[in-house]
């Protein structure tokens, strides 16, 4: 995650989430639980001051294969309502998904190209 810069809250979050090939500075997050929230996390930056994930999945629509996915995945500053995510477990070796609380139509997914 890089939240360089991000200082207040920003009407479309910024900085970028993306891949890297090692574990730096930028790529540990804090797991914030919600009290009251079952299931509720967001994952807070230890490099950048009060920097959470966002992810707005608008147009998005559940069980529609989208090709490369879709939405956008970044930075705000602070924890709002995209900020915050459930984690679902899927298998049964301790597998588990990723789904935007705000918009529970899609989950989060790594794509390792360009």
């Amino acid at each position: 995650m890089n939240g360089s810069g991000i200082k207040s809250k920003l009407p479309h979050g910024g900085g970028h989430v993306k891949f890297q090939t090692f574990i730096g500075r930028w790529e540990t997050f804090e797991l914030v639980c919600h009290p009251g929230e079952l299931n509720i996390v967001s994952f807070k930056s230890t490099c950048f001051d009060n920097v959470f994930i966002r992810a707005d999945a608008k147009g998005l629509v559940r069980g529609h294969k989208s090709g490369h996915g879709g939405g956008l995945v970044n930075c705000q500053y602070g924890c709002g309502k995209l900020e915050k995510f459930k984690i679902l477990k899927v298998g049964e070796h301790g597998e588990v998904a990723i789904e935007p609380n705000e918009f529970p139509v899609g989950f989060l997914g790594w794509m390792g190209i360009g």
